[in-house]
């Protein structure tokens, strides 16, 4: 059966998130809403919690929902390692490597939003 479905999980561990019913919570989530969010158990999605969910984590729809027909990211890793998160690979670059990707990344955004 074709479907659409929402993974919220994936981005929240690409954008860092270690606390996911603390982050939905305190954006506003009812306790019901976080665990069919988090536990992927979502059969539908209100466009007024999804425009939410965009706001707070600065994504499109596109982010988050997934056809079936698609590949769906988790799929497409399983076989190979978990590749570490920029927080991870931040935390051992001295101040002077910081500001250069800071740098980098100010340009590349300025870039992207011409």
């Amino acid at each position: 059966m074709e479907m659409l479905y929402l993974d919220i999980a994936h981005l929240l561990r690409l954008r860092g998130i270690n606390h996911p019913h603390s982050f939905l919570k305190n954006n506003g989530f009812t306790e019901h809403e976080i665990r069919h969010l988090i536990n992927v158990e979502a059969k539908q999605i209100t466009f007024e919690k999804l425009t939410r969910l965009c706001a707070v984590l600065k994504c499109t729809p596109n982010d988050l929902l997934y056809y079936n027909g698609d590949a769906h990211p988790h799929l497409l890793t399983l076989n190979e390692p978990e590749k570490p998160l920029i927080t991870d690979l931040m935390s051992n670059l001295s101040p002077g490597e910081l500001r250069t990707v800071n740098d980098m990344v100010a340009n590349y955004v300025a870039s992207v939003k011409k």
